[in-house]
C-alpha cells in the first residue's frame, strides 16, 4: 500500500516546514541581491566591500538545489524505511509540473517574444527558447541561457533534470531493494552522488569549450562558454543528491530520535549551530576570494561544494532543535514570502535588466541612489510575484493536489 506526501492532499496554509521556508527565502534574497550587486559601479573601498558581499549571494542557487533534494526525497525515504511501496511517480510529476512549469513557461515566453524585438541578432535565439521550453537548455553551452532578458532561468532546467534523476534512481532503489535497511539506503545514494561527480569530472576533462568569443564581455553566450562545463545539470544533481542524503538523516531522526531527552536536544542544537557556523564561514571564504571561482570546491564545482551544501543539510535536518530558529521561521510573513519566492526568482532579473539596460537607470557608486533604484525594481518584482502566486501558482498547486488526491 502506497503512503506518502505525494498521495495526500496538502493544505497550503497548514502543512509547512518553517525552517525550509526560512532557507528558501534566504536563498531567493541572496540571488536577488547578487544581481543587484552587479549593478554597482564602485567608487571607493566601501562600494567594493558592499559589492563583494552582495555578489556572493549567488550561492543561494546551491541552497535551492539542496532544498529541493531534501524535500522531494523525504516521501521516498519514509516509504523505503517503512517497507512500503514506492510513492507514485505519476503523482510526483503532476505536482512538480503544476508547481514549476506554468509560471516558468509564461515568463520564458514573454521574455522570448520581447527578446525578438530587442535582440533580433542574438545567436540561436529560437533554438535556445525551445530548449528552455523543454527544460534541456543546460545540456549545451550554446543553449545554456534560454533567453537574453532573463539569465537566471538557466537553473530551472537544471532542477527539472534533477527531478528526473531523482525519479529514475528512486525507481531503481525500490526495484532492487531485496532487503531494506538504512545503511543500504545511504550506500545506494552515496554511490549515486559519486556517479554524478564522476560524470562531472568527465565533462571537465573532455567537455571544455574553445576560446573563441568566450567570456562575459561577449554577453550571455560568451558567459555560457565561460561557465560550461563547470555548470552542468548532472554536476548540479550532485548538490541535489546531498539534499537527498540529508532527507534520509531527517527521516531517521523523526523515526528514532526522542527529542524530549536532554542529550538529543543538546546534540541537535549543536549540529544545527554547527551548520549555521560552517555556512557563514564558507560564505565569507567565497565572498573574499573569488565569487565567480571554485575555491574550496571539489571537483571545481560552483558555490563551495560540498562544504556549503552539507552545512545547509545540517540546518534543515536539525533546525527543529533550535527554538529561536523555529519561532522566527514560523512567523506568517515567512510563509507568504516562501510562497512567492519562486516567482521572485523568475522575475527579478528581468526587471533588473530592463531598468539598467533600457530604462537607463544609472549604474553608480552612489549607494544611496543605487539603493533607491533597487527598491523600485524589487517592489515591481514583489508585485508581479504576488500576482503570479495568487492568480496562477496557488491555483495550479491546489488543482494538482485535488487531481492526485487519494480516493
Amino acid at each position: 500500500m502506497i503512503t506518502s506526501d505525494f498521495n495526500r492532499s496538502t493544505d497550503l496554509k497548514t502543512q509547512r516546514n518553517s525552517i525550509v521556508d526560512l532557507m528558501r527565502i534566504l536563498a531567493c534574497l541572496m540571488v536577488m541581491f547578487h544581481h543587484a550587486g552587479q549593478q554597482i559601479a564602485p567608487a571607493n573601498a566601501g562600494g567594493y566591500l558592499v559589492q563583494a558581499i552582495l555578489i556572493a549571494g549567488n550561492c543561494g542557487v546551491s541552497i535551492f538545489f539542496v532544498l529541493s533534494g531534501f524535500l522531494l526525497a523525504e516521501p521516498f525515504w519514509r516509504a523505503y524505511l517503512a517497507d512500503e511501496g514506492m510513492p507514485s511517480l505519476k503523482v510526483f510529476w503532476i505536482r512538480r509540473f503544476a508547481r514549476i512549469a506554468p509560471a516558468f513557461w509564461i515568463n520564458l515566453t514573454f521574455c522570448f517574444i520581447l527578446s525578438l524585438f530587442l535582440f533580433p541578432s542574438a545567436p540561436l535565439i529560437v533554438v535556445r527558447y525551445l530548449a528552455g521550453l523543454f527544460f534541456v537548455a543546460g545540456f549545451s553551452y550554446q543553449t545554456f541561457f534560454p533567453v537574453e532578458l532573463n539569465g537566471p532561468l538557466w537553473s530551472i532546467g537544471f532542477e527539472v533534470i534533477s527531478y528526473g534523476l531523482l525519479a529514475l534512481f528512486s525507481w531503481l532503489w525500490f526495484k532492487k531493494a531485496k532487503k531494506r535497511s538504512a545503511p543500504r539506503a545511504f550506500f545506494f545514494w552515496g554511490l549515486v552522488l559519486l556517479l554524478a561527480l564522476a560524470f562531472h569530472c568527465a565533462l571537465l576533462a573532455f567537455g571544455q569549450t574553445d576560446a573563441s568569443h568566450k567570456g562575459w564581455q561577449f554577453g550571455l553566450s560568451g558567459g555560457a562558454k565561460e561557465w560550461w562545463p563547470y555548470y552542468n545539470p548532472v554536476g548540479f544533481f550532485a548538490v541535489f543528491a546531498i539534499g537527498i542524503l540529508g532527507a534520509g538523516v531527517s527521516v531517521m531522526l523523526h523515526r528514532s530520535a526522542d527529542t524530549s531527552k536532554p542529550f538529543s536536544v543538546a546534540l541537535g542544537k549543536t549540529l544545527f549551530w554547527l551548520g549555521v557556523i560552517v555556512f557563514v564561514l564558507s560564505l565569507f571564504f567565497y565572498m573574499f576570494t573569488n565569487p565567480y571561482g571554485y575555491g574550496l570546491s571539489f571537483p571545481r564545482m560552483p558555490y563551495v561544494f560540498p562544504v556549503m551544501p552539507i552545512a545547509v543539510v545540517l540546518i534543515l535536518a536539525f533546525g527543529r532543535y533550535s527554538p529561536i530558529a523555529s519561532r522566527v521561521s514560523s512567523l506568517p510573513a515567512f510563509a507568504f514570502l516562501a510562497n512567492i519566492s519562486y516567482s521572485l526568482y523568475l522575475w527579478h532579473d528581468f526587471f533588473m535588466t530592463m531598468a539598467f539596460s533600457f530604462f537607463r537607470f544609472p549604474k553608480t557608486g552612489n549607494l544611496q541612489l543605487w539603493g533607491g533604484e533597487i527598491v523600485v525594481i524589487f517592489a515591481a518584482s514583489f508585485l508581479i510575484a504576488w500576482a503570479s502566486w495568487h492568480f496562477l501558482e496557488s491555483r495550479m498547486v491546489n488543482w494538482s493536489h485535488a487531481l492526485t488526491k487519494k480516493k
